[in-house]
């Protein structure tokens, strides 16, 4: 349910990214937070992921301003210079812009937003219930070998099963794979056997 909410949170403010809507959700994450925080480590997400997310969104206020020119009414210049033509030939400095600051002040808030729905996420939910959902068994076919290769890692560090669909180790170069925890492995490997026949 909180993922679901989250999700649709984040939707919501990268397809309407007004400040006030933004606001809203920022408002609503904080109550999600202060009414269903799971104690723990986690509990700090939601204020931590707000304050990363206002310093980027501070550094690429500075960053566009600094760098985007004769958009709008003019507050102040600065000193400026320009990049070689190597590093892309623009001015960093001179006119700072109303429009230009306005503009990037929304945008680094709708981040500000995402950051702090996820943080939200993060506060609320158990973690252990989260891994809990995620899939105990997989199988797939014709998958590369650097597609394969970090999972097959982590699925043996974590004491799980990986090979191909004959039992081997063969996965890498066929391209086929049956992975999980022991226990589903052996089940799902069983189920597979009638139909991996044909299959490398």
């Amino acid at each position: 349910m909180w993922l679901v909410w989250a999700l649709a949170a984040a939707a919501c403010i990268e397809l309407a990214p007004n400040p006030i809507y933004v606001a809203l959700a920022i408002g609503i994450a904080s109550v999600a937070v202060s009414i269903h925080a799971l104690p723990g480590p986690y509990a700090r997400a939601f204020p931590l992921l707000l304050v990363i997310g206002t310093f980027f969104a501070v550094v690429r206020m500075v960053l566009t301003v600094a760098t985007t020119h004769g958009v709008g009414d003019v507050l102040f210049t600065t000193p400026h210079f320009g990049l070689p033509q190597l590093l892309g030939g623009f001015t960093v400095g001179g006119t700072v812009e109303l429009q230009v600051m306005l503009q990037s002040l929304t945008e680094g808030f709708a981040i500000v937003g995402v950051m702090g729905v996820f943080g939200a996420f993060n506060s609320v939910v158990s973690h252990s219930e989260l891994v809990e959902s995620t899939p105990r068994a997989f199988f797939e076919l014709g998958l590369s070998k650097w597609d394969i290769a970090a999972g097959a890692l982590i699925i043996r560090e974590a004491g799980g099963r990986i090979s191909d669909f004959h039992g081997g180790d063969g996965y890498l170069e066929s391209g086929n794979v049956v992975a999980g925890n022991p226990k589903v492995y052996a089940a799902l490997s069983k189920l597979l056997a009638p139909f991996s026949a044909g299959v490398a």
